[in-house]
């Protein structure tokens, strides 16, 4: 396979990804056009950005149980003193994203392999008051380099992503529950593919998509829950996706 034919592949390889992701995002539910035209980007620089399962309660960092594409998380175990209230508020919450993923069609890593990590700082703003909990659809951004290869040349890949979360949820006992939507935001890939003895291409890798309900205690220094899937329900993505909840010193103490 030439170089030009390859590139031709990786690119179109990508286009059936990005579709394939679009057909998800759409059959695991409708997000409402007042909240997509309401973005809110995350981190404090919004321009630099174990077990599996597929279903029931994910894992809490530390805690050793099951995770996944639709999971449940719960609470870690190193955690500060705890608040058994919700705060009557509005008060505000920081929901900090490190996630890192894999994507390689059908898992053949040795073939086409792309790492993916969020951006340092990522993060997401919610509000309690009493039993509500409201949050703006966020985007937050990632940073991906792989390859694909054949048996005469290997072309790189590099690049930017964006991804979106809209965060549903309520507090109860000074536990707040969240539903946490992760999908693509295909307008945001800006990669390229750069192959031997040819002109760099545009290319992205999107985003693995999920849905996990997560329990996080209202902590002092923050409750982190965890979750991962290898493969994820596509075949295509292997992730770790880590959340943490944390809120201001008047709540939870010093």
């Amino acid at each position: 396979m030439d170089t030009r034919r390859l590139c031709r592949y990786a690119m179109g390889i990508a286009l059936l990804l990005v579709m394939a992701v679009t057909v998800a995002a759409c059959a695991g539910g409708e997000r409402s056009l007042s909240q997509l035209e309401q973005p809110l980007d995350g981190g404090g620089d919004p321009s630099a950005g174990e077990d599996q399962a597929s279903e029931g309660e994910g894992s809490e960092e530390g805690a050793g149980e099951e995770g996944g594409d639709q999971g449940e998380g719960s609470i870690d175990d190193d955690m500060g003193p705890v608040v058994l209230t919700c705060p009557k508020g509005p008060v505000p919450a920081k929901l900090e994203i490190a996630h890192n993923f894999n994507y390689s069609p059908n898992r053949e890593t040795d073939v086409y392999s792309v790492n993916a990590t969020t951006n340092p700082g990522a993060w997401c703003m919610l509000t309690l008051a009493g039993s509500k909990v409201t949050a703006e659809p966020c985007n937050f951004t990632y940073h991906y380099e792989g390859f694909v290869t054949s048996e005469e040349v290997v072309c790189q890949i590099v690049g930017d992503g964006r991804a979106g979360l809209e965060i549903t949820g309520q507090c109860m006992d000074g536990r707040v529950k969240l539903t946490l939507s992760e999908y693509a935001d295909d307008e945001g890939l800006s990669g390229t593919l750069s192959c031997p003895g040819a002109p760099p291409v545009a290319f992205g890798t999107a985003y693995p998509l999920s849905q996990t309900i997560a329990t996080f205690a209202i902590a002092q220094g923050g409750a982190t829950v965890t979750e991962w899937d290898d493969p994820d329900d596509t075949g295509q993505f292997a992730y770790f996706k880590s959340w943490k909840l944390v809120f201001p010193p008047d709540v939870v103490g010093p």
